[in-house]
């Protein structure tokens, strides 16, 4: 299994939280860049076996990937696995590699096992940095500012960790045993969700089970069909825009939020633990922090628009 020891490779510089006691180090503090090809995706740039590539930041995914294309455009072998990944369009068959070399920002792995997915083939992209890399600890994510920093406490477990805002709302953050992504309550229409924390997603989507079970109809007139959204594995499926009476997360609340709905497929959102994904569209418009030390998510409104509501 890969394991990117990034704490133990990095410079690190003191912030001071409220009392003396509290020391929050930050780890590494990286530039980020957002491809405004593919709806602002955000990426690090990386290397695989010294050749340069664009690797998708991506909170959603629970393993650090690479892509078929890209190891197969460098002749790296490739062995076949019974895993599969599971993603908006669907399932995309995985494998494996062990490639030379692998730098993800201060991060530097060699002849490491990596899981592969076949599918995802955007021009410069070498594969996907997940979960398993992004929160190993505590993670800032400054979309606005194209910044990623990260963060370890000690001596914080009761103290807000929002150095940026004293007036920054939190909820609770978890994540689920046998997983390594983050989830975070919401509320839709009064009623309680499970949201998963994406940086792969461009927008946030409800799927289309719950959507209904809290009064959505694909019918209606009220839902509009805007296109379709594509997964890892090139397969896509239909997305509506509909409107809500409210949307809450902690002591923020929106109005008549217009959402995008995606369409139901076996396999997907609900079964594996999350009705809803909070995407680009929600972190651009805040300043946020995941620590899954304290298991709390802080967050900021910025301003604009919290959801895009079309894929």
């Amino acid at each position: 299994m890969t394991r990117f020891l990034l704490c133990a490779t990095l410079l690190t510089a003191a912030v001071s939280i409220h009392a003396a006691e509290c020391r929050y180090t930050e780890l590494a503090a990286l530039d980020i860049g957002l491809d405004e090809r593919f709806s602002a995706t955000p990426y690090l740039d990386a290397q695989i076996n010294g050749k340069s590539v664009h690797m998708l930041i991506d909170t959603g995914a629970y393993k650090t990937l690479l892509t078929r294309a890209e190891v197969d455009r460098q002749q790296i072998t490739l062995t076949r696995t019974n895993e599969v990944l599971h993603g908006v369009g669907g399932q995309a068959a995985m494998f494996s590699a062990r490639p030379k070399e692998v730098i993800i920002g201060p991060a530097r792995v060699n002849q490491a096992l990596f899981p592969v997915v076949e599918g995802f083939d955007f021009p410069g992209y070498g594969g996907i940095i997940g979960a398993d890399y992004l929160l190993q600890a505590d993670l800032e994510i400054a979309l606005a500012d194209k910044k990623l920093k990260f963060f370890r406490g000690t001596g914080c477990d009761d103290k807000a960790l929002a150095y940026w805002d004293t007036n920054a709302l939190e909820v609770p953050l978890d994540i689920p045993s046998g997983d390594s992504r983050a989830t975070v309550p919401v509320s839709i229409n009064g009623s309680m969700l499970t949201a998963l924390i994406d940086t792969g997603a461009a927008v946030s989507v409800i799927n289309q089970n719950t959507a209904e079970r809290l009064g959505f109809n694909p019918a209606s007139a009220n839902a509009v069909k805007s296109g379709k959204l594509r997964g890892v594995n090139g397969k896509s499926r239909q997305a509506w825009t509909a409107s809500f009476d409210s949307f809450a997360i902690g002591g923020e609340q929106i109005a008549n939020p217009s959402i995008t709905v995606l369409e139901q497929q076996s396999g997907d959102l609900a079964s594996r633990g999350h009705q809803m994904i909070l995407g680009r569209d929600f972190l651009r418009a805040h300043h946020v922090l995941l620590s899954p030390h304290q298991q709390r998510f802080y967050f900021t409104y910025l301003g604009g628009p919290v959801f895009a509501a079309r894929p």
